[in-house]
């Protein structure tokens, strides 16, 4: 009997969160932006099922791995393949073939194939993904499909109520319901992502599912649990899946805005602890980025950015998401207790840790 493996783990104060992917070892011998739809009515979360249901798919996966292994124990070590077979979920957002999926449902699939409502089963091809938010979009080659649409983030409010809908387990056309728990949580696995939270039952296979209102529309992208707890599930919100959606159909890649800096909040308790100015502290500076040509150096503390202070992280991402790689800004900094203003030009953000 298979056995499901491999699920990535990161913790959160005190939360062990899980991506909800499934994994099955088995040894081996400018496009047109998404736009959301006008609301639509149903009376029963069974009519809600039968209309949102035909557009989720089941996705499985296959992966080549290597793993080295003792023959006995003498001999030496020997590296073996094996195959790795993955399950997830998604959702068809054009009647092209288009689907939304997380980034660790199909991440490092040498085999991707998708299985539509009616059985249909399709080889998908990645259109683009996005390691940092984890998503991704296939493709099949199918035409009429039925489609989800998304809703619109302010629409969306706690104690709504929801329906999840996916393959938990490979158990294909599974919906499950409950309500909004929050809004605008952020975990550990991903802290460039406001979450929503949900407590409607989601388990592994169900990444990359849809999280839909009663109205028919997707509000999030299902894609972790609290390993813990019950009822503790956070999916991406609509309006970020949609601007990447956009992105990653025109470019395969998400581009975002990157001042080439890792930097550490020191809060006011600390700094009179260790004797440094509060702020953001420059620790790293990355090579070949807008930071490093504009001669930014470790322990400089960022003050603001184009006149907009930035006393914490949040600030921080807050006023540079709002830019563009290739923008010009002005960062106003503390070094050796004298402030200084540099200006820079902002980076593309890396899928992979940089260099520094």
């Amino acid at each position: 009997m298979a056995v499901i493996k491999d699920w990535l783990r990161a913790g959160h104060r005190g939360l062990t969160v899980v991506l909800l992917a499934g994994t099955l070892a088995v040894p081996l011998t400018a496009p047109t932006p998404v736009q959301a739809a006008a609301p639509l009515t149903v009376d029963t979360f069974a009519d809600l099922a039968e209309m949102a249901g035909p557009a989720v798919v089941n996705i499985d996966t296959v992966a080549r791995r290597q793993v080295q292994v003792m023959p006995h124990p003498f001999g030496a070590p020997e590296l073996r393949s094996f195959e790795q077979r993955g399950l997830g979920s998604g959702f068809i957002v054009d009647s092209s073939g288009l689907i939304v999926t997380n980034n660790h449902v199909i991440q490092g699939a040498t085999q991707v194939i998708v299985t539509l409502s009616d059985g249909r089963k399709f080889p998908a091809k990645l259109v683009g993904r996005d390691p940092l938010l984890d998503l991704a979009v296939l493709k099949v080659e199918a035409t009429g499909l039925p489609v989800l649409r998304f809703a619109t983030d302010s629409s969306v409010r706690v104690g709504d109520w929801v329906m999840a809908l996916g393959s938990p387990l490979g158990l294909d056309k599974t919906v499950t319901k409950g309500i909004v728990s929050a809004l605008h949580r952020r975990v550990a696995i991903n802290e460039s992502v406001q979450f929503i939270q949900t407590d409607a039952p989601i388990n592994p296979g169900s990444s990359g599912g849809p999280l839909i209102n009663m109205s028919g529309q997707v509000i999030g992208v299902n894609t972790a649990v609290a390993a813990q707890a019950q009822g503790i599930g956070f999916a991406i919100p609509a309006g970020v899946t949609k601007q990447a959606l956009d992105q990653l159909r025109a470019h395969g890649t998400v581009r975002r805005p990157w001042l080439g800096v890792g930097i550490q909040e020191v809060t006011p308790e600390r700094a009179r602890q260790a004797g440094l100015q509060p702020g953001l502290m420059v620790i790293e500076v990355y090579k070949g980025t807008g930071a490093a040509r504009a001669g930014l150096t470790d322990g400089d503390i960022l003050v603001s950015v184009d006149g907009v202070a930035v006393p914490n992280i949040a600030a921080l991402r807050a006023v540079i998401q709002r830019k563009r790689p290739g923008d010009k800004v002005t960062v106003t900094l503390l070094r050796d207790g004298k402030r200084r203003q540099v200006s820079m030009t902002l980076s593309d953000m890396p899928d992979e840790q940089p260099t520094r």
